[in-house]
């Protein structure tokens, strides 16, 4: 996966630092994310660059919630992966009316994001001076417009929408494993739903904020994870039995109590490899 430590320590962090300076000071990366309609060259390569943050982050991410963390540094990782999400909902042509849909986080945002958790402050302490471009003293409008699922789902419409992320996720990971059929996930039509579905990932985060208790949110990142994984699955040579999540990833999350009597009350039935 990337040259990520297994936990934070100063030198991975170090690392992290460097790379959000570096991706926040790629004006001509901004300025595709930022503008429409573009070539299928400058697609490919905002994808790719989706791909990469995705990947050099996904064992960190993987090591700050097993630990439960929520230091500078995995706040850090955070912005990165939503750099990530920018990116790869900018790599698809989408028409200018799907574009709010589509919620593709803004240079606004994600600065905003960084001011929030003092990621510029932390970074000051490595020596490292992080590029603002946006108005500290304003709050970007687009913040509090995120768009989510319906606010009257409820907790059982999230559980059933778990099962389906899971299965979605086995199959997926199956046509990658066979030879015969690897080719069909990375058409241009099966890019464009898992755009589709990093979108939807990051509004059932939104959701899961107002409507789930502390010690069964963490779940509602999973949708959000596995539409990043699959998508670097689709967009790179990467074996899918290295892709975060993995499977042990998935079945921990899903097999802590309060989400396990989730599933259960909402009668929601995982694959084994799931649900161990």
């Amino acid at each position: 996966m990337g040259d990520w430590a297994d936990s934070v320590n100063s030198e991975s962090a170090g690392v992290i630092g460097r790379r959000l300076v570096a991706t926040l000071a790629d004006s001509a990366l901004w300025h595709l994310v930022d503008r429409g309609p573009r070539s299928d060259a400058e697609c490919r390569l905002l994808a790719s660059m989706a791909a990469q943050l995705y990947d050099e982050t996904a064992a960190l991410l993987a090591a700050d919630i097993y630990k439960g963390a929520a230091s500078p540094a995995s706040h850090a990782v955070g912005v990165l992966r939503d750099i990530g999400d920018a990116c790869a909902l900018a790599s698809g042509q989408w028409p200018l009316v799907e574009r709010d849909w589509a919620d593709i986080p803004s240079r606004a945002v994600i600065e905003l994001a960084i001011r929030l958790y003092e990621i510029d402050n932390w970074a000051a302490s490595f020596g490292l001076d992080v590029c603002l471009t946006s108005d500290p003293d304003s709050v970007p409008e687009e913040a509090f417009g995120r768009l989510g699922p319906p606010p009257e789902l409820t907790r059982a419409d999230f559980a059933a929408q778990l099962g389906v992320v899971v299965e979605g996720y086995d199959r997926v990971r199956s046509l990658l494993n066979d030879s015969s059929t690897s080719t069909l996930v990375r058409k241009s039509e099966f890019r464009s739903a898992v755009r589709a579905d990093i979108s939807s990932g990051r509004g059932w985060v939104v959701w899961g904020r107002g409507h789930l208790e502390s010690d069964v949110f963490p779940a509602a990142a999973l949708p959000l994870y596995v539409a990043q994984g699959v998508f670097v699955a689709i967009t790179t040579d990467a074996d899918a039995r290295d892709l975060f999540p993995s499977e042990g990833f998935v079945s921990d999350l899903l097999s802590a109590d309060p989400v396990r009597q989730l599933l259960e009350e909402s009668n929601v039935k995982l694959p084994a490899w799931a649900s161990n």
